[in-house]
């Protein structure tokens, strides 16, 4: 029988407080409070913020606010002369229209530049032309015309034969939207997508939204000509059809309960519902879909495309066509929106007040104050649909990433075939017939000179027993952990078989047992994720199909990053100094003596690596925004409303430094990158 993690034990104060309750002292005390109190001296009020240090005088030399930082990037920006406010431009050349309206009311006119912005399914100079995404069995290759659009389904937007052949990640057993491939309980069923009335305007895609389908709810048995139950071989042959659409199945149930076992898990998507805006175990929570700026309040949100309302433009809708009032947004009438959608300093039609300046600039995203603004004042493109909102209507599968691979000859490596980019593709009329591997050949696909790796997006709920969030400290009993996916049913590459040998000598050398090393699958070792990473010294940081976000989750619990994946780039760490908490060894030298390499570092040294992964971890974290920040600081007090009475002598954390988040860190990086954009001259 395996060892388990098993329970945890909080850390208890005394004489010799060591690592966790002096590194929670350190981070709330020193830094934090040194560090707000600093960034009140910038507040355009002139005065010195109550006697502390200013935040990063000109002197030079490190400051506080970019301990640990790589190079002169972090002190360059706070050091940086305010650029003065201007009122900002407002175009007013016109669109091409329809009869409902310029850009044929789906899209978007950039009034900038006279041109149609248009959401997924649309296409045209006035958005008028129909851009379909199909749900299919099969790629295209390069035998097909460039503008071949490889399908599957029925005018309906059923399979047209769910016995054929054909496994893709958009094949679906119930209704295709066509515009997004994304699948849905069909019209027939209780719960079914409904198309709206007829002569409806083209932005109205459903009567009934209905209740979505995740990419796992590919039945296996399903109903042949002649209405008999047959296996395919792109579905999970345990579920069947009537699974999905029967009288008790996914599509029909008004509760979880009348759900086959292990339906819901498959269809409702086991991280989550497959759209936006959908949540709940039946995906039948709604609420607003997520966008930037939740459009300013002056447009409505469709899955990451804002439509804004008529002479609202931008990403955000917070420009207005020059000449035309401007009308109050949608504040009023949704009410939560004040509490998240915030003003635009690029759009801001007079200076902002001194005291809301205060914050801005503290955030360190290019706020303003009665000063003038920090660069970069453009650190969001106008780019076209397709490179930004487009990637959110269509992605239905949340948990994509790509990672930092320095190697000039690179190879893909991947598990997942279709993600296989190395792959020798000649298409004809494209690159003038040219192998597709000539785009990168002889050049890595990530410069550290150039180039960043940023962290992903980690709800502050996934690191809920984190001391940064207030948890409890508790006492770093596992040597070194790592729950997840090892590889037992993936191509021999995946992880670059990494995942699988640490699996595989932590089992055969009793590494639990001998050394409290935890490496293995959720359901072999049950438990709080977040609480066993807050009982963790180390954490490996390893390869999943591509790069996985373990070095995310390590550094937000407060445990040592172990870096195994040659020539590839941890966050940040051209930019941070991740030598000073972390280690790297090369995925040769993982073998049966990692815990004794492990274990021969000393107390001292790990508490010494402890103490400065906290001067940074809170760069990890995207806490910008009136949501993220309420959400952390709700977490937080529940946190320290739970802690015990024996840990009164264990100093918690209050606060967070959200002015160094990071999109703070994003911000404070691309402003050293400006020199770059102008030439030798600048």
């Amino acid at each position: 029988m395996p060892v388990m993690p098993g329970q945890g034990f909080r850390a208890v104060a005394g004489p010799d407080n060591g690592t966790v309750q002096e590194l929670q002292s350190k981070f709330d005390h020193d830094v934090l409070h040194f560090s707000h109190k600093a960034l009140g001296t910038r507040s355009g009020r002139g005065g010195r913020g109550e006697g502390h240090a200013p935040a990063c005088d000109r002197s030079g030399g490190k400051c506080a606010l970019c301990a640990l930082t790589r190079g002169s990037w972090c002190e360059e920006f706070y050091r940086q002369e305010r650029v003065a406010w201007k009122l900002p431009p407002r175009g007013s050349k016109e669109c091409p229209a329809t009869k409902w309206g310029p850009c044929n009311g789906v899209g978007n006119c950039h009034y900038d530049i006279g041109v149609c912005q248009c959401p997924a399914g649309w296409r045209g100079a006035a958005c008028d032309e129909p851009n379909k995404r199909p749900c299919t069995n099969a790629h295209k290759t390069e035998t097909d015309p460039l503008d071949h659009v490889e399908s599957f389904v029925a005018p309906d937007g059923s399979d047209l034969d769910l016995t054929a052949s054909g496994w893709t990640a958009s094949r679906c057993a119930g209704h295709c939207d066509a515009d997004r491939a994304t699948c849905w309980c069909p019209a027939s069923t209780a719960f079914g997508r409904k198309p709206p009335p007829p002569d409806s305007p083209p932005w109205v895609r459903y009567s009934q939204r209905g209740r979505p389908i995740g990419e796992g709810c590919k039945p296996g048995k399903v109903p042949n000509a002649a209405g008999e139950l047959v296996e395919n071989d792109w579905g999970h042959k345990q579920m069947s059809y009537v699974d999905v659409m029967g009288p008790n199945s996914w599509c029909n149930a008004k509760k979880p309960a009348e759900i086959p076992q292990g339906v819901t898990h498959q269809c409702g998507g086991w991280r989550g519902c497959s759209v936006e805006g959908l949540h709940g175990p039946l995906c039948d929570e709604v609420s607003e879909e997520t966008c930037l700026n939740q459009c300013s309040g002056h447009g409505e949100c469709d899955e990451g495309y804002c439509r804004c309302h008529p002479g609202w433009y931008g990403q955000d809708c917070a420009r207005k066509k020059a000449g035309e009032a401007l009308e109050p947004g949608l504040q009023e009438v949704r009410p939560w929106l004040k509490d998240v959608a915030l003003t635009v300093p690029a759009a801001a039609t007079e200076p902002p007040a001194a005291a809301a300046a205060g914050a801005g600039a503290g955030a360190g995203g290019g706020g303003a104050d009665a000063g003038g603004r920090l660069r970069p004042l453009i650190y969001l493109y106008d780019m076209p649909p397709e490179f930004t909102s487009r990637m959110h209507q269509y992605k239905f599968v949340k948990y994509a990433a790509t990672w930092g691979r320095m190697d000039p000859d690179h190879t893909s490596n991947t598990a997942y075939v279709p993600d296989n980019y190395t792959q020798s593709v000649e298409w004809p009329g494209v690159l003038g017939g040219a192998d597709s591997t000539t785009l990168y050949k002889g050049h890595p696909c990530y410069d550290p000179a150039k180039d960043l790796v940023i962290p992903g997006f980690k709800v502050p709920e996934h690191f809920k027993r984190s001391p940064l969030l207030g948890g409890a400290p508790f006492e770093r009993d596992m040597l070194l952990y790592l729950r997840g996916d090892v590889g037992k049913h993936r191509l021999p590459n995946y992880s670059r078989g990494i995942r699988q040998k640490l699996f595989s000598l932590s089992t055969e050398n009793q590494w639990g047992e001998k050394h409290r090393i935890f490496i293995g699958e959720q359901y072999g070792m049950p438990g709080d994720y977040s609480e066993h990473l807050s009982r963790s010294t180390f954490c490996a940081v390893v390869p999943g199909d591509g790069y996985a976000m373990r070095f995310e989750d390590a550094v937000l619990h407060g445990c040592l990053p172990l870096i195994i994946m040659d020539n590839t780039h941890a966050v940040f760490e051209s930019i941070v100094d991740i030598d000073s908490f972390s280690l790297r060894i090369t995925e040769a030298a993982v073998n049966e003596h990692l815990p004794y390499v492990l274990k021969a570092i000393s107390a001292d040294q790990i508490e010494r690596m402890q103490r400065r992964l906290a001067l940074v971890w809170h760069r990890y974290v995207y806490a910008h925004g009136p949501l993220l920040a309420t959400a952390m600081r709700e977490l937080s007090q529940r946190n320290l409303g739970n802690r015990a009475d024996d840990d009164k002598d264990i100093q918690p954390v209050h606060s967070f430094p959200h002015h160094t988040d990071a999109v703070a860190t994003i911000i404070q990086w691309l402003h050293s990158r400006i020199r770059d954009t102008r030439g030798a001259a600048a």
